[in-house]
This record gives structure tokens, sequence and C-alpha cells, in this order.
């Protein structure tokens, strides 16, 4: 079945998605275990973070059922509302044609909770490419994250010094997991106070 339906929500709302996993690494990762995966100083950004949720909600979510929205209503619509423009600004990229999907993906063989809705996917046009690492891959297939950021949380997180959250990093490699690709592309927009456009 696909994205936003009545299918859909009920087979999300009894699995971990890739919005979700960040806390439930902050919540059942121990801090050292982290630090030692990420480097200090990563690690401890990472933790200081706020996230979409808790792992509290997450675990009410699967033991009992109970979903606690974790953004408003209103942002979550103008979220993906805003997620056309970004389909609009890529359709001429050079390196990549982006495809946006209505996928729903679910990964028993992983975790009976393992589930993620992708926003979309990415073909390298030319069939390997070299990622923000300089780690050339011989892959053409990725997978595409799309995030609008409001202009608050941009101030409040510094976002033009310290770069996207590290929740986004750990939403993608989760979907990229689940859909077992080597790569992704985050496209991120940030949000001026006074444009409903991006900068």
């Amino acid at each position: 079945f696909k994205q936003n339906t009545s299918d859909w929500l009920d087979a999300k709302n009894y699995g971990i998605g890739a919005s979700e996993i960040a806390s439930v690494v902050k919540s059942f990762v121990p801090q050292k275990d982290l630090m030692a995966i990420m480097g200090d100083k990563p690690a401890l950004n990472f933790l200081s973070e706020d996230l979409y949720s808790t792992g509290y909600q997450v675990f009410h979510k699967i033991k009992r059922g109970y979903r606690i929205d974790p953004i408003p209503d209103e942002l979550s619509i103008f979220g993906h509302s805003m997620e056309r423009y970004l389909d609009y600004k890529v359709r001429d990229n050079e390196d990549f044609i982006f495809e946006p999907t209505d996928d729903f993906i679910k990964r028993p063989d992983i975790s009976k909770y393992a589930v993620c809705s992708p926003d979309g996917y990415a073909t390298s046009i030319r069939g390997h490419f070299v990622d923000i690492n300089c780690i050339h891959h011989q892959t053409n297939h990725l997978v595409w994250e799309k995030k609008t950021v409001n202009p608050f949380k941009a101030v409040k997180e510094n976002v033009f010094y310290n770069g996207l959250p590290w929740q986004y990093i750990f939403q993608l490699q989760y979907q990229m997991l689940l859909k077992d690709v080597e790569a992704g592309i985050l496209s991120s927009m940030v949000l001026e106070e006074d444009t409903p456009f991006n900068r």
C-alpha cells in the first residue's frame, strides 16, 4: 500500500519509522557507545538535539498503540507541501534524476518494527558518483530524503554553522538500510523568516 492511506497509517503506527530512529538511538544506546561510533563531539552534538519524538513516545506507540503526534499538524502539512518545491528545484540536476515515491517499506528480516516511508529515490546519471566524504560509489540507486527547516529551528540549532541536525542523517541511513542501498541524498531547504522560499 501507499503512503498517506489508512492502511499505511495503521502499519506505520505499529512500527519504528525513519523519523523515530534517532529517538530510539538517543534513548537506548549508551553515550559511551555513541561516542565510540560517532566520535566525541558529533555524539555530544547529537545528544543535545531536540528530536521529533522521544524514546518514551516511541515505546508507548509500540507497546500500547498510543501515538503522540511528534509535531503539530500544521507544521507537518507545511513541510509536506514544501517538499513539492524541492521536487521542482532538482528537476534539472546535472548529476542525478530525482523521483518522489509513495512507497512504504517493511523489513521484518531486520526487525518486526522496521518500517520507513522514503520521500523518493535518486538515480546517478553517470552510474557512479563521489559523495560528500570524497568516497567513490559504483552505484546509481540512492534513497532521497527531503527536509524543510523552519527559521526558528535554523537559528536555535545554528544550522548555517553546524550543518543539518544529526537526526536527519540517522533518518537517511535507516532508510538506506531498509531499502538496501549504500548511499542516499539529503535535500534541505532552510526557510527565511520573511518569505516562504528558500535560502
